[in-house]
């Protein structure tokens, strides 16, 4: 969106996109080693930054692609990630009958030497083939560890590669150095400090809400986006790619350096300061915010702990395979109606004699109307999921007074909201080269606004929920003490009282003694 607003071109920011999307595992692994940090959070970040590294490899293989000359055309587009996917379904079948088998029987063999050469062997091999198939040689490496991995022996394979890992990535660094002039970098400063600002600001917001609306919780959420807003070593890779295409200019490969080292240099201090930056962002947020939180990663935990007789999976699958088809089916109306709209005006017009300018309202009515109906379709089935997902977590009590209501509602909300998210913005990326600059995104943003005005206001119906519930509690307690009883009573009490307030998290019972330590 930056870069389309300065007045580049599609594939050019494309790649400008992908020069600053990925982060760095390595960056951040070695901040983690030396503060030692361990916990929820870092397994968390390393979750995101290897499906990011996937990611990152799987959209520089579309967009090498497409710079090979296939367009930005739906057909020709649809036809590169085609032949990518069967790339990559032949090169995963072949490999399974070769490279596992190679290695466990180079591992047998008890020869460390050996291994690693079957090792990297794999790893060269692999990459040719991906060069010869016209992909990048990252994606052919990536496939070759999963490879190696499938053996079964890659617990002794990574210490004897680690070496010559730490080698290469010395060589690599110093070949990038060796190719930049620090002037350039200060000719193009106002552009290095957009795009760090870019992804400084992208990465914590966007990794902190999905980290989030996941179920993970606001402060590991918040250290997670903290610890991945940092660039990869993928950015070098692909502004010289497309530098060496013609794609961009010489002044992107400054540009991509100087963002990384700003990004990089930043990130061992984000990281150690993100406990402390989201301690003083809990403490310091509205009450009723904090309540909304801490309810919320308590739904989600009682979904994903719900009973496996009946898997949540099998309760909400034909939902899903809707709402993808749904969003399917609205892509391809809009890369559609852009292949075949200069065909069709010119057809239209020529064989009716009808005016241009009729031929193309009623065209581009057709393709709303189409479009407006699979778009309140997605719509209508990502409501349906959320609300199915919601009534497992709080029931619906039929005939009687529905007391989870509030909480409830505002479960589903938040469940739109991120589905919508999960669904839309993938959407929008896909289709933003065959729409106008601001079609796709107002539409998403529109429909965000409206969700995020209602979870707003209904966070508020949950916070006087939660107080009045509180004070039914207080009262059990006052009740519970002023009779006595044991454990078992106390443990009925608010077994009742949890069945007054349906979307309350598990309450137990703890018996405080008078000698028990008191907090400051």
């Amino acid at each position: 969106m930056v870069s389309a607003l300065m007045g580049w071109s599609t594939i050019e920011s494309l790649f400008l996109a992908g020069c600053i999307c990925s982060s760095s595992t390595m960056i951040a692994a070695k901040a983690f080693e030396e503060r030692k940090l361990r916990g929820s959070f870092v397994d968390l970040t390393f979750a995101i930054l290897v499906f990011d590294d996937m990611t990152t490899i799987m959209v520089f293989a579309v967009l090498t692609a497409i710079a090979s000359g296939a367009g930005l055309g739906p057909g020709e587009f649809a036809l590169s990630v085609g032949q990518l996917f069967g790339f990559l379904l032949a090169l995963l079948a072949g490999g399974l009958f070769v490279v596992p088998r190679a290695i466990r029987a180079v591992v047998r063999r008890g020869r460390d030497e050996l291994t690693l050469l079957a090792a990297v062997a794999a790893c060269f091999g692999m990459a040719a083939l991906a060069a010869l198939a016209g992909y990048s040689v990252a994606l052919g490496a990536f496939i070759a560890g999963i490879l190696v991995s499938e053996s079964g022996e890659g617990g002794r394979i990574e210490p004897l590669v680690l070496p010559v890992r730490n080698i290469f990535a010395a060589i690599f660094f110093v070949a990038i150095g060796m190719q930049i002039d620090p002037l350039q970098i200060l000719a193009n400063w106002p552009l290095v400090l957009i795009f760090t600002a870019v992804v400084l600001v992208g990465k914590v917001l966007g990794v902190s809400l999905g980290a989030f609306l996941s179920g993970n919780g606001f402060k590991a959420s918040v250290r997670a986006g903290m610890s991945c807003a940092h660039n990869g070593e993928f950015s070098f890779i692909m502004a010289s790619f497309a530098i060496s295409k013609g794609i961009l200019g010489d002044w992107v490969f400054p540009v991509a350096v100087g963002v990384s080292v700003l990004t990089q240099l930043t990130a061992p201090l984000m990281i150690g300061r993100s406990e402390s930056v989201a301690l003083r962002l809990e403490q310091r947020m509205p009450a009723k915010l904090q309540t909304f939180i801490t309810f919320y990663q308590s739904w989600i935990e009682q979904l994903r702990s719900a009973p496996r007789t009946v898997s949540v999976w099998s309760q909400i699958r034909g939902d899903v395979v809707v709402l993808a088809l749904d969003a399917a089916l609205l892509w391809a109306v809009l890369a559609g109606s852009n292949l075949v709209h200069w065909w069709v005006v010119t057809e239209l017009t020529e064989r009716f004699t009808l005016p241009p300018w009729l031929v193309e309202l009623t065209w581009l009515g057709g393709t709303l109307l189409l479009a407006a109906i699979f778009l309140l379709g997605a719509l209508r089935r990502a409501a349906a999921l959320a609300h199915r997902l919601a009534e497992m977590v709080i029931p619906v009590r039929g005939g009687k007074l529905d007391l989870g209501s509030a909480p409830r509602r505002l479960f589903v909300l938040v469940l739109e909201l991120a589905l919508c998210l999960v669904v839309g913005l993938p959407l929008v990326g896909m289709a933003q080269p065959f729409l106008p600059l601001s079609a796709a995104p107002l539409v998403l943003v529109v429909v965000v606004v409206a969700l995020v005005i209602s979870v707003w206001r209904n966070i508020a119906h949950l916070h006087g929920h939660v107080r009045a519930g509180t004070e039914l509690i207080v009262e059990v307690l006052a009740k519970q003490s002023r009779e006595g009883g044991g454990e078992a009573t106390a443990q009925s009490s608010l077994d009742d009282v949890q069945a007054l307030l349906p979307g309350f998290p598990d309450m137990t019972p703890v018996r405080l003694h008078e000698e028990a330590p008191r907090s400051a």
